[in-house]
């Protein structure tokens, strides 16, 4: 299996800055134990309830832990706090006049260590009567009406396979499959693992996972710490326009905020790395916190005697602030930094390691976000940055080079929603996203004779071999408007519409609508269903490294779906989807028909393992067609009281 390795010059300013970081993590690590041992054997639990529409805040709301004497009532911010909880796992009931109320399950209460929460309620325009059913499956997003299963980060880790990850406890859920085992490339209801949109507090991530392909999101493993993720929503199809630029799923990460009592941290070591954290307040309106790790695989590695040693580190953090009562800032940053050593000291090292393409890759995202509130409504300003750099080579058995590949990819976005409730029965959101794209790219493929007997390139190359040295700037531009409407008390329905354009391509502006509606028949079941056509651009290796290809139109998709949710007491929960999928203008190989976009840059086995054909070497057409349908049932047990769970 093929994995990668990071630049030198990173390795030298790690080395420069990681005795500082480990020394504040050290310290941090002692001034908690010493809180520890001082502090009683009881928990707390705090948080902020707050409207899921508007996000304006809900004070008076009712806040109890079931089954024990502990509760409290929310201030004129929705903030709360129950003290000395003894330490068990709970759940907490949460109630206002108007809204439905919200049962969180699994909260674990920990002494020394608050837990905090985040309790979005949903207004109900006629009171009809309702069971109490736990967070995920009581609050429903217009503009995702079906095909969404939630999970929190204590259900992530007691996930089957899941080792911690937050994409591969995806790939247990329903229409979801990975490309092969060990690694992350989702192909959900039958589209392609480039298909994917990442979010993680509302900022778009171009791929979360370490060693990742080019063009392509997925990867061995994901570099999100599941100690700060809050809860994961994943959504399969049927989403609304504010999600864009993606055909098949979105996946949205939400990271829970840094402590608000004092500082504190923790030192973790897992089977395949270990690391340090730190968080804690900022001043009294805010709180942040600071996660690094680094594998030791590669000491594993070295220590079995294999040929190649990789080595990875990753960084997350976050910090919030509040201004005030209507306006607060959020900031994330998150970082991945790959590394491959090979070792070629023998011939059998050589011949092993030329077939693996390796690759050196930095990355980062990030982002700052300014929201205010209004009352009815709010304004969310965000600017977010991504860049990754890739560095390709792969050699002969006598270390000649046959591919090597520098690529860069940045974009710089910009983004407004604007979000209001007019009454309680309409939602309406409208919003637009700016992007800048820079990406460069210097490749060399000798000359090359694939496993079906074809060549790679013109005439011209076939002597000095495929040269290419190429850069663009673009900008994408993506408009859209929703109204949701409850029509009765049990029929709700969404309408919206999408524009996206890329500059680069000559398709010009691609209009899109979406449509989707709920019927309540009973409290406990509902039909949902939707229609829509959802554009994606094609992946920037392919229009890098051959010009031809930027005649290429926008990959489209048209996707219908129909199904039925049945909650039922003690969270359960039973769905039953049908879906049709109809695919159009995929990018198909001029030269080697058999090349479609869809089927490259996903699993172990690329370079020359696949002929090279994940590069965008090849000229392509918008001519690929295809189509995916299926059923899907799912039935789902959560945590409460009663000692199991599953799916």
């Amino acid at each position: 299996m093929p994995w990668y390795r990071f630049e030198g010059a990173v390795d030298y300013y790690i080395g420069r800055a990681g005795g500082a970081l480990w020394m504040w993590f050290a310290a941090t690590l002692c001034l908690t134990l010493i809180c520890h041992s001082q502090s009683p054997q009881s928990g707390r639990i705090d948080g902020v309830v707050y409207n899921f529409v508007t996000k304006e805040q809900i004070g008076g709301a009712n806040v109890s832990v079931i089954g024990t004497p502990f509760g409290a009532v929310t201030d004129s911010l929705g903030e709360f706090i129950i003290r000395n909880i003894p330490p068990g796992r709970y759940r907490i009931k949460v109630s206002f006049l108007g809204y439905s109320s919200l049962v969180v399950s699994a909260v674990d209460v920990m002494p020394g260590k608050p837990q905090s929460l985040r309790c979005a309620l949903q207004e109900n325009p006629v009171q009809m009567e309702q069971k109490d059913i736990v967070a995920e499956y009581a609050v429903r997003s217009p503009d995702l009406p079906l095909s969404v299963e939630s999970m929190t980060a204590e259900e992530i880790r007691h996930q089957p396979g899941g080792i911690d990850d937050v994409i591969r406890t995806a790939s247990i859920l329903p229409g979801v499959a990975r490309v092969e085992v060990g690694r992350n490339d989702l192909v959900v209801r039958g589209g392609a693992p480039s298909e994917n949109l990442y979010l993680v507090d509302g900022f778009q991530f171009p791929t979360i996972n370490h060693f990742s392909t080019q063009g392509v999101s997925g990867g061995p493993v994901s570099f999100v710490n599941v100690d700060f993720v809050d809860k994961t929503t994943f959504s399969s199809g049927g989403y609304g326009v504010r999600y864009g630029d993606r055909m098949s799923s979105v996946f949205n990460i939400e990271l829970r905020n840094g402590r608000t009592d004092r500082l504190g941290g923790k030192v973790d070591v897992s089977a395949t790395q270990f690391g340090a954290s730190a968080e804690g307040p900022i001043g009294d309106r805010g709180s942040g916190f600071l996660a690094v790790r680094r594998t030791y695989l590669d000491l594993l590695f070295k220590a079995a005697g294999l040929p190649f040693v990789p080595e990875y580190y990753d960084l997350l953090g976050k910090a919030t602030y509040r201004l005030d009562a209507s306006n607060d800032l959020s900031c994330v940053i998150a970082g991945a930094l790959d590394h491959i050593r090979m070792f070629n000291d023998s011939p059998e090292d050589r011949s092993d390691n030329s077939g693996i393409l390796g690759s050196n890759q930095n990355q980062f995202a990030g982002g700052a976000a300014w929201r205010h509130l209004f009352t009815g409504g709010y304004i969310r300003g965000a600017v977010s940055l991504s860049y990754i750099d890739y560095d390709d080579r792969q050699n002969d058995t006598f270390l000649v080079p046959i591919f090597t590949a520098k690529s860069k990819e940045r974009e710089l976005s910009t983004r407004l929603d604007f979000v209001t409730q007019p009454s309680k029965a309409t939602e309406i959101l409208l919003g637009g996203q700016l992007t800048s794209v820079n990406v460069a790219s210097v490749a060399h493929l000798a000359f090359f004779e694939t496993s079906f007997g074809d060549y790679i390139g013109n005439v011209e190359d076939f002597i000095d071999g495929i040269n290419r040295n190429d850069h663009f700037q673009s900008i994408k531009t993506a408009l859209f408007l929703q109204v949701s409407h409850n029509l009765t008390d049990r029929l709700q329905m969404t309408l919206g519409g999408r524009l996206d354009d890329f500059g680069i391509l000559q398709a010009g502006t691609q209009p899109s609508v979406r449509f989707s509606g709920s019927y309540r028949l009973t409290p406990s079941l509902t039909v949902v269903g939707s229609i829509g056509r959802y554009y994606q651009s094609p992946a920037y290796v392919w229009l890098i490294l051959n010009k031809y290809n930027r005649t290429l139109k926008m990959l489209r998709v048209d996707q219908v779906s129909l199904g039925f949710e049945q909650l039922f007491t003690d969270s359960w929960k039973v769905t039953v989807e049908g879906y049709l999928k109809e695919y159009g203008n995929y990018p198909t190989s001029l030269i080697r028909p058999y090349i479609v976009q869809s089927n490259t840059g996903a699993g172990y086995d690329y370079g020359f393992a696949d002929n090279f054909a994940s590069f965008g070497f090849d000229p392509m057409v918008s001519k690929g067609t295809g189509r995916s349908r299926g059923m899907e049932l799912c039935v789902q047990k959560q945590f409460t009281n009663t000692p199991f769970y599953g799916m």
